[in-house]
């Protein structure tokens, strides 16, 4: 027993689903059509209903957009103030290999984002890299930093929560 009323495509008795036809007879509408090579999968002709205009990326709020200059601008003074070396290894590389590290991570100290004293260089080499051990956020991988001791002190004077959170995942025999 159908739910609902028919297809309108002569002979189709499937039941309706949008704009008065079938899935089917939906997919085969000039108005509906897929553009050449894309097809579609089962799953996805149940709930196709064409396709829609992509959307525009909403622009940056001036408040963005003037966080995002203040960020630019305490970089460029990092720039000229700071050695461009990883802190990490001690490494001199590529400037483009170096990336902003924050000591306090940006997801747990917003404000941090464009204090100076809460960022560092680390160099980038993909997994190996001293950003993404110091992003770990485990003093197992980072212990043996070149930075370590002094990001640890610079953390327990900024957030103790923080310092004590990291202490935590050392193993209990070892200490700072």
């Amino acid at each position: 027993m159908l739910k609902g009323r028919p297809c309108e495509a002569p002979g189709c008795s499937n039941p309706r689903w949008g704009g008065g036809y079938c899935a089917h007879h939906q997919m085969l509408r000039e108005d509906k059509a897929l553009p050449t090579g894309l097809s579609v999968g089962k799953r996805q002709m149940r709930s196709f209903k064409g396709l829609r205009p992509k959307k525009r990326l909403n622009p940056m709020s001036s408040k963005q957009k003037a966080q995002v200059k203040e960020k630019k601008a305490v970089y460029e003074l990092m720039k000229s103030i700071r050695k461009m070396v990883c802190t990490g290894c001690g490494r001199i590389s590529d400037p483009e290999l170096l990336q902003h590290s924050h000591i306090i991570p940006v997801s747990r100290w917003k404000e941090g984002e464009i204090i100076i004293e809460n960022i560092t260089y680390h160099c980038s080499d993909l997994a190996n890299g001293c950003h993404s051990r110091w992003e770990t956020h485990n003093p197992n991988h980072t212990k043996g930093m070149l930075d370590y001791d002094k990001n640890m002190k610079y953390i327990s004077s900024v957030d103790v929560e923080y310092y004590h959170l990291l202490i935590s995942k050392l193993p209990s025999n070892e200490t700072l």
